[in-house]
């Protein structure tokens, strides 16, 4: 089964328990900005408004804080914990990428990187060796609708698809496990088109074509609008398609029925680590330095996890009072944990 949207957290008892006698979780997924800058300017981008000096992480202090997280996840009863690789900028720009993911597979962690697939060649291949999947984001029907929305060469949409066929190739020497995923963002292409894609992008040999709407940050300049309107006939195109690729319509990226909840847990076992080393407890409020909670070129991780800066913090989180965004990543998670916590009469019955 293909769990893409869908709370991993049932998979941890014993850490639930343990934060429900203790009051206080582990980092069970940490996300990591290499870097800040990137070599595209895609439309939607949720950090178009942050002023970036160009910031990038030492490698010996985010295998410091792997090391950190780790022994957190095992004192907590995590059964297993995951490091991306993504976030503010392009990945594979930071020169030590590769061996940040080698770091962070032999500590154990289910490995990920998203990348714009531009730099994904040569030496920059070694991030499949250690990695569980590699996601990339390519989010434009064709050559001239690329340049669009990436705001970026034309020349890069062939580029993008040459390397992903590499990818294949060099994945299936080097990590057979090593699932490789095409992830396309809908900004309102003409389904004919989309159609065409699919077949443009399945012809590479890649696993996995995912499709979802863009997320409205509050920050960004980038409004969705109507964009989500066309979701009816990409599932169409989406289910017309019978080749080996999988295709996999992302249904909380289009269809948005407001919160479940009234206090969000998700923060408590998430952590977003930007580029300057600001610890971040969640995507929409990087950027936001009020809400970062310890920076880990100035303390240990497991010193900033466990201070009452991040206390604090979790409890504004709790009430939801800094930038959140709709179909957030942490939406499915919390959906599971509100309802968790909030017990109904009916909950005694199978």
């Amino acid at each position: 089964m293909l769990l893409l949207d869908y709370p991993k957290l049932v998979f941890e008892p014993a850490a639930l328990v343990r934060r429900e006698k203790t009051g206080r979780a582990a980092p069970k997924l940490i996300e990591i900005s290499p870097v800040n800058r990137c070599n595209h300017r895609c439309v939607f981008c949720c950090f178009d408004w942050l002023k970036r000096t160009p910031m990038q992480l030492d490698a010996g202090l985010v295998a410091g804080t792997l090391r950190d997280a780790s022994a957190i996840g095992r004192r907590a009863g995590l059964r297993s914990q995951a490091v991306f690789f993504s976030g503010e900028g392009e990945p594979l720009l930071h020169p030590d990428i590769v061996a940040m993911t080698c770091t962070a597979g032999k500590l154990g962690f289910a490995c990920a990187v998203n990348t714009n697939g531009v730099r994904l060649a040569g030496d920059a291949l070694g991030v499949i060796d250690a990695s569980q999947y590699i996601r990339i984001s390519m989010n434009g029907v064709d050559a001239r609708d690329y340049a669009r929305v990436h705001r970026a060469r034309k020349e890069d949409f062939g580029l993008v698809l040459s390397n992903l066929a590499k990818s294949v190739r060099y994945r299936d020497k080097a990590n057979p496990d090593c699932n490789l995923n095409v992830q396309f963002i809908y900004t309102g292409q003409p389904v004919a088109k989309f159609a065409g894609f699919i077949r443009r992008v399945a012809a590479t040999g890649i696993d996995l074509l995912t499709v979802k709407g863009a997320y409205q940050h509050p920050l960004m300049r980038f409004r969705i609008g109507k964009l989500r309107e066309g979701h009816d006939a990409l599932v169409e195109a989406a289910r017309a398609w019978t080749g080996r690729m999988q295709v996999s319509m992302r249904m909380p990226g289009f269809e948005w029925h407001g919160r479940a909840y009234a206090e969000c847990f998700g923060p408590e076992w998430f952590v977003e680590i930007a580029a300057d080393g600001d610890c971040y407890p969640c995507g929409p409020y990087v950027g936001v330095k009020k809400y970062a909670f310890g920076n880990i070129n100035r303390a240990p991780f497991g010193k900033i996890w466990w201070s009452p800066a991040h206390r604090r913090i979790l409890r504004e989180c709790r009430r939801m009072a800094g930038p959140c965004q709709e179909m957030c990543r942490l939406d499915i998670t919390n959906r599971y944990l509100y309802r968790l916590y909030n017990t109904r009469k009916e909950d005694g019955f199978l």
